[in-house]
């Protein structure tokens, strides 16, 4: 297969299929740059989980942004309210429906 690869921002990723020098150079920069992008991903992973663990918490549970106010967490389905207001109805917390 003849293919040239050619990188504008980067002038060392270029491959052209006659040159022999930059296969080789393909060959150790390329896992190089894969190594240091799946480093830096797993970095940002774990800040943005150390970020959420450290939230504080609402009288509800929910973590919520100090910067915002706003929860943080997913918002339940409707199925869940659903099965809090039945389970509120049959412990009669609910009285003016009854």
């Amino acid at each position: 297969m003849n293919i040239n690869i050619i990188v504008i921002n980067q002038k060392l990723l270029n491959h052209r299929v006659d040159d022999k020098k930059d296969e080789i150079v393909n060959v150790v920069i390329i896992p190089l740059l894969i190594y240091l992008a799946e480093r830096e991903r797993t970095t940002l992973i774990e800040r943005i989980n150390d970020g959420i663990r450290n939230m504080p918490v609402n009288d509800l549970g929910r973590k919520f942004s100090r910067k915002t106010g706003n929860c943080v967490e997913r918002l339940l389905s409707p199925l869940i309210y659903l099965k809090r207001i039945l389970r509120c109805w049959n412990e009669l917390k609910i009285r003016k429906y009854l």
